[in-house]
């Protein structure tokens, strides 16, 4: 309820708006002065506003933003509505008790703003369980130019609270940014952050400061960042409009091929802009630090990167001392060059001598071609003996993706095999898998991967196949897998239908040894099939020189915290099986298990 009074270009309201348990109160003035022709004036538009609000739902006035509830007041005065404009005069106050946004609630934010003459200042005032700190601006403004000042002393930010890390972390720096545009095509950025303290459970970091010089001219843009022994430049021509033209060009070019099954590599270079980026990073800095945070440390890295419609695209990427997810990795060395008309590729990853995991050298090598991109791939052993080498081409066709053998003659494990000379896997646009590889060696060991494609009641049927495949031979040259010997013989079995997914496996192992720990010849049959509630069935047996010593049969839910229900029958089980997954075989079994065990819970405890 309220009224509403008019007087010319004058108009004044005051209001009380309930919404459920909400209320707002508005009480508004305007003079809206108006030109000869009739039309508003907001030049010289006058107004005056204060409105309080209690619980009021902002989404109903705010449709498209995850806003909720919302607590709080308002009190703005001016005239003009162009805040380039000198003749703008501007005060304001907005008080923020409590606003939900998403699944944030936030309080306790001030916010205040004056603009006149040309000068601008606002500060917000922020103390939360998310953020606690002040944020000012000053600026100097006028239709063709804007110089401006931020001044952000942050003390304090709940990274954990807003879910940026995985465990309790805070953070408190202080920062300061210059910002000069000619509102057209020049814009200059400058900006630094210092006194950056990060804050866990375990200690106190103290990183070096972060600069920041970015500027943007009708021919040219550049970047420099420096943060310690973190250093990355770039400086490409042209303004930003032109690079987003280029970079729109460049993705509708791609596009294109992709419908069209087809690579131009001409025509896409020619929508590469004149540039370069070159990054060198240590340990020694914030964001290394922050990345070593989140599980990934290295020791160096080290990265050029030019482009060029003349020349394409050249560049190198190296990374020194490598470690994510307990995996040490010494060397890795990417490649990039344009030679003629052709991309070409290479990278390679080596461990030296002296890696206490995994001695090794992998490499890779291709080229883009106009259907695709062949690969050549090796793996070589500590003592540089060929351990892999597998010849692929990965070319589109009209529906989907063909996968195949150049060369026919891989080696794997150290033996070498022959391939069908039809050989290939194919991945549809309709995600079906079709197959058709068969790989033998000399002595009889093999591969077979083929799908039934004639069942048109499945969306994916598919077998996989080992005859005397030697598990040591093979695994022994992948970095990383675990130490594992027996010959192994049975097959893998896929089946997908639009209402169901099964797997089922019938598998043996003669004279399976684990970790250096003999087991004997072991077999399996396992089926596994997802349920549509989001469950996981699994129904198993395990044997043991032909006998039935195990079953196992149970659901798991992996969502959240996740959720076990599980039956073990044992009947004559060798405790030894256990052996190969104790660490450093502390402890060793004899023997054997009887009986039943269930397994209830969730996953997480």
């Amino acid at each position: 309820r309220g009224n509403i009074q008019a007087d010319g270009p004058r108009y004044a309201t005051r209001l009380a708006i309930t919404e459920g348990r909400g209320r707002m109160k508005v009480d508004a003035k305007i003079d809206a002065k108006t030109r000869k022709d009739g039309s508003i004036d907001m030049n010289r538009l006058a107004y005056q506003a204060k409105i309080q609000a209690h619980n009021i739902q902002a989404k109903h006035f705010l449709p498209k933003q995850d806003l909720h509830s919302f607590t709080g007041s308002l009190e703005a005065k001016g005239v003009g509505t162009d805040f380039l404009s000198p003749r703008t005069r501007l005060q304001a106050k907005a008080q923020v008790n409590q606003i939900q946004y998403g699944k944030y609630k936030l309080d306790h934010v001030l916010a205040v703003a004056h603009v006149a003459n040309g000068k601008v200042h606002a500060d917000i005032d922020s103390k939360n369980q998310y953020l606690t700190g002040l944020v000012s601006l000053d600026a100097l403004t006028n239709s063709k130019k804007l110089e401006a000042t931020l001044v952000a002393d942050v003390r304090d930010v709940n990274l954990y609270s807003l879910e940026v890390t995985k465990a309790p972390m805070r953070l408190s720096l202080c920062g300061h940014m210059d910002i000069r545009s000619d509102l057209k095509d020049s814009h200059d950025i400058m900006a630094s952050m210092s006194d950056i303290t990060v804050r866990t459970a375990e200690k106190n970091y103290r990183p070096v400061g972060v600069d920041a010089d970015v500027f943007t001219r009708r021919d040219t843009t550049h970047a420099v960042i420096d943060c310690g022994d973190f250093h990355l430049n770039m400086d490409v021509h042209g303004g930003y409009k032109q690079l987003m033209s280029r970079f729109a060009g460049l993705q509708k070019e791609l596009a294109h091929q992709l419908r069209n099954h087809h690579i131009d590599q001409v025509k896409i270079r020619s929508q590469f802009p004149f540039g370069h980026v070159y990054l060198t990073t240590g340990k020694d800095n914030f964001i290394s630090r922050f990345i070593a945070y989140c599980g990934y440390d290295f020791k160096t890295v080290d990265m050029k990167m030019t482009m060029s419609p003349v020349t394409g695209v050249n560049g190198y990427l190296n990374i020194d001392s490598l470690v994510a997810s307990g995996m040490q990795l010494d060397t890795i060395r990417a490649l990039v060059k344009t030679e003629g008309d052709t991309i070409r590729y290479a990278a390679r990853v080596q461990n030296n001598k002296h890696n206490p995991q995994y001695v090794f050298r992998a490499q890779v090598e291709g080229e883009l071609q106009e259907k695709g991109s062949n690969i050549d791939a090796r793996i070589y052993d500590a003592n540089g003996k060929l351990g892999v080498r597998v010849g692929l081409a990965a070319m589109m066709q009209e529906n989907g993706i063909k996968v195949s053998l150049t060369d026919t003659h891989p080696i794997l494990g150290y033996k070498k095999f022959t391939a069908n000379d039809d050989n290939y896997l194919m991945l549809g646009r309709d995600m079906r898998i079709s197959a058709k590889l068969q790989l033998e060696s000399s002595k009889g060991m093999g591969v077979r991967i083929y799908s039934n494609d004639g069942n048109e009641d499945a969306l994916q049927d598919i077998t996989i196949g080992m005859t005397r495949f030697d598990l040591d031979k093979v695994l022994s040259v992948i970095p990383y897998m675990p130490d594992v010997s027996g010959i192994m013989n049975g097959d893998f079995h896929v089946v997908q239908t639009k209402e169901a997914l099964s797997v089922s496996s019938n598998l043996s192992v003669d004279n399976l040894v684990y970790e250096n720990c003999p087991m004997g010849n072991v077999g399996s049959e396992f089926v596994y099939m997802p349920m549509s509630d989001g469950t996981h069935a699994v129904d198993g047996i395990l044997k043991y020189n032909g006998e039935d010593v195990a079953t196992i049969k149970g659901t798991y839910q992996s969502e959240g915290e996740g959720y076990l229900d599980a039956t073990v029958g044992m009947d004559k089980l060798p405790l030894h099986f256990i052996n190969g997954f104790v660490p450093d075989q502390l402890v060793g079994l004899e023997g054997c298990g009887e009986g039943s065990l269930t397994i209830k819970g969730s996953l997480s405890k």
